[in-house]
């Protein structure tokens, strides 16, 4: 998915289902002119690829113990870092993204909520670069 940085995204909820709901359906907003939104179909290595990723870290259970804090200092190193976070509901990542991956680390003993992972992990490469606060 592609979003064009000038794009206002809708604040309600629903509006917001309904233009993913378009998207999925024509593969870009709007359909003619300047696009908003747009949808491709691609492998991960390939948008990997693309983008330029030096650094690609896949967290999931299945990974190497490692904390957060340490995997946002390995992260901030790199110019183009990638996080990809497993989140499913049976199985895990496929060996093609594992293989795509420079890593892969479990940040907890316990299964955690993919939100709850999201949420850390922002906020420990928020302090790992420094982001100021105020």
């Amino acid at each position: 998915m592609t979003v064009n940085p000038s794009a206002r995204l809708p604040r309600n909820t629903d509006r917001f289902t309904s233009l993913l709901e378009q998207l999925y359906e024509e593969s870009r907003i709007p359909p003619r002119g300047l696009s908003l939104m747009s949808l491709k179909q691609e492998t991960l290595p390939k948008l990997l690829n693309e983008i330029s990723s030096d650094n690609v870290v896949a967290l999931t259970t299945q990974g190497s113990p490692k904390a957060m804090e340490m995997v946002a200092d390995e992260l901030k190193k790199a110019q183009r870092p990638v996080l990809l976070v497993g989140s499913f509901p049976v199985g895990h990542f496929s060996s093609q993204t594992v293989d795509a991956s420079s890593a892969t680390y479990r940040i907890d003993r316990r299964r955690l909520d993919a939100w709850t992972v999201v949420g850390r992990s922002i906020y420990d490469y928020e302090r790992a670069i420094g982001l100021e606060r105020f």
